[in-house]
């Protein structure tokens, strides 16, 4: 992995004790506008050790929780709103994205905190949404910008492969479904025998409300049954039709997105990645557009934790 100009992760040491959330309350602008302008921040010395211990940290920066709703990653709620970082098995990567970038609710903050971390590896990948619209080339970047892309998900009934609606929507109302869907634009939804199929068309960038920068915001790549490891991957052409998959994603107007882009757009991800070097009771502050974040395969026990988060202010 090598570390951009740009986009880095910068570290924050904070004095442990009984002052140190009055001292992370008292940094907070600081530390969220260096996540804005520079990357992830790592902040050291606060001795996290579980969700109580998360929540206290989001009080002190002035962050309230959000639910996961609409989450495609299997995640187990610790606390309310608090949540595993990931159950993806530990012997697989997990490909860099922007959170819940596919719907029109994703959170503006990702806060992690290391519990336990690995005996090797299990690193929590990051890159540079500006770093990697300004690698892709023109013709993707224009491509991307000009149609965005389309997200075609199939969530089974309790029975099939990848995640159940009522995991992902926290129940076991289809009202509640189609309501929270009917608040998301362009998004398309049709109920069938064993599940539910959702269309979304989103844009592929954003730009910055505070650096005003154009950066790469999508989830697109890790949408295509290739981003899985390759026995999944087959399983999924193999025995299921495309409607069936349990995400897919295509460019906005339905053309497919070619192997050609997706390689070329996973070595720009390559190019521009760095891990957070974990250390017991760490906490790492994420922008969600600033920075795009995955998680590097592992061996041994590791627990991060993760918070969704907005401003509360």
């Amino acid at each position: 992995m090598t570390t951009t100009p740009g986009h880095r992760i910068t570290e924050r040491q904070v004095r442990p004790g009984l002052d140190a959330g009055s001292e992370l309350a008292a940094r907070a602008d600081e530390l969220l506008a260096a996540a804005a302008t520079d990357g992830p921040v790592l902040v050291r010395g606060l001795g996290i050790g579980g969700p109580d211990d998360l929540r206290d940290a989001l009080t002190a920066l002035g962050l309230r929780t959000l639910s996961y709703v609409q989450g495609n990653s299997p995640r187990t709620e610790l606390a309310t709103e608090i949540f595993t970082a990931t159950d993806f098995p530990p012997e697989f990567p997990i490909s860099l994205h922007n959170e819940l970038s596919y719907t029109t609710r994703w959170p503006r903050y990702l806060v992690f905190a290391c519990v336990t971390p690995a005996a090797s590896g299990g690193a929590t990948t990051v890159a540079g949404g500006a770093d990697v619209a300004a690698g892709v080339s023109p013709g993707l970047l224009t491509k991307c910008a000009d149609l965005g892309f389309r997200y075609r998900q199939f969530l089974h009934g309790g029975h099939g492969f990848g995640l159940s609606w009522q995991t992902t929507f926290g129940g076991d109302d289809p009202a509640q479904v189609d309501r929270v869907l009917a608040a998301e634009p362009d998004a398309e939804v049709v109920w069938c025998d064993d599940g539910v199929e959702i269309s979304r068309r989103r844009p592929g960038l954003a730009v910055h409300p505070r650096t005003g920068e154009r950066v790469w915001f999508n989830q697109a790549e890790q949408w295509d049954p290739s981003s899985q490891p390759a026995d999944v991957a087959s399983a999924i052409r193999e025995l299921l039709p495309p409607e069936r998959w349990p995400h897919r994603v295509e460019w906005g107007d339905g053309s497919p997105v070619s192997a050609d882009e997706l390689a070329e757009i996973r070595a720009v991800y390559q190019a521009h990645t760095e891990g957070v070097p974990w250390r017991r009771g760490d906490l790492v502050v994420v922008d969600n557009m600033t920075s795009m974040h995955g998680r590097a395969p592992y061996v041994g026990e590791r627990k991060v934790i993760v918070s969704l988060a907005e401003e509360a202010r």
